[in-house]
């Protein structure tokens, strides 16, 4: 929460604004200024979720949730179902509170007799309430609703959804929003700009990879082709290789120097790829999980340790992101 007092001083600098800007001739500054603004009000940061399908964004999401997924997860994993709408998940602090706000593009199309009795509109507008607080409940949510079972279910998601916010308990990132987009490169291809689209403007960014494949061809390729994309928020960018469990080593069990060559070997290769050099000024931090398999160790460390490591990057990332930022707005106002 920001204090009331920090409040007071924007509302303050709300009123120098327009005759700051209109000094102010390049468009950097300016989204810089209006973002530093948007930041600071917020009361979470934001986590964007993106990656090639099949990379492991579903199992992710379930790994953060505190809560018995293996009998009743919330995201479904299977490899024949993609997300097909963006969707945010936030933190409450009990299963008897969770629940899922639907935001449809158009209410009117809609038979409300479609839905579950325990479902509700809320008054005056296109959003339907949708608690979570069973194993019933989240079933029929996860099968119908955001990973549908078939073709003839009960919505058209790409079509009829705006986007979908979902409030659980969760053991991971619970100061953060987190929004999970549907895989780029998918069959849903009219899905690709509505991710990319919404890909700035975010606090943070964690790429999943397909740790399984050596040479990460696939991601590399869809990276290549959103290079100036990533090149941009490079600082904000963190790479989550998954799936590093049933990597290929050619040997059944392999060393511990094995595991570690093959790390750095992915990370230049991202590197390399992505950013052209391996410059520290523009490398960006890489993790290696299973979350499958979260116990299994690689070169020592988990994907538990790898997650708990990734909370505290992003935090003094965050910190440092401030400092910059209120040095860039102190340096704009002398001006």
């Amino acid at each position: 929460m920001q204090s009331s007092f920090l409040k007071e001083i924007l509302n303050d600098y709300d009123k120098i604004t327009s005759k700051l800007l209109d000094k102010l001739t390049s468009d950097s500054n300016q989204n810089s200024i209006e973002f530093w603004r948007e930041e600071v009000l917020e009361e979470k940061k934001s986590i964007y979720i993106i990656g090639k399908t099949s990379t492991g964004k579903s199992t992710l999401l379930n790994f953060l949730l505190d809560y018995d997924t293996k009998k009743t997860p919330l995201f479904k994993t299977s490899t024949k179902v993609e997300t097909g709408v963006v969707q945010s998940l936030e933190h409450c602090e009990s299963i008897s509170s969770a629940h899922a706000i639907i935001e449809f593009y158009d209410t009117i199309q809609f038979n409300r007799n479609i839905f579950p009795n325990y479902c509700s509109y809320l008054d005056f507008t296109n959003q339907l309430f949708f608690p979570l607080d069973t194993n019933d409940k989240i079933d029929y949510f996860r099968n119908h609703i955001i990973a549908k079972k078939d073709k003839d279910d009960i919505i058209n998601l790409i079509n009829t959804v705006k986007n979908i916010s979902i409030k659980f308990p969760l053991k991971y990132f619970k100061n953060y929003k987190i929004i999970d987009t549907p895989g780029l490169g998918s069959s849903k291809s009219e899905t690709d700009p509505i991710v990319l689209k919404n890909f700035n403007g975010k606090s943070f960014v964690l790429w999943l990879l397909d740790g399984s494949k050596r040479t990460l061809s696939d991601d590399l390729v869809l990276l290549e082709q959103n290079k100036s994309l990533v090149q941009d928020i490079n600082k904000s960018i963190h790479f989550i290789v998954n799936q590093f469990d049933i990597a290929d080593y050619d040997c059944e069990e392999p060393s511990y120097e094995k595991v570690f060559d093959r790390k750095k070997e992915m990370i230049q290769k991202i590197n390399i790829n992505v950013f052209d050099d391996l410059d520290n000024s523009k490398r960006s931090s890489t993790y290696f999980t299973s979350f499958k398999n979260p116990k299994k160790k690689f070169a020592g460390v988990n994907t538990y340790q790898q997650i708990e490591k990734l909370e505290v990057d992003l935090l003094t990332q965050f910190k440092d992101q401030n400092f910059k930022s209120v040095n860039l707005l102190l340096d704009l106002l002398k001006n």
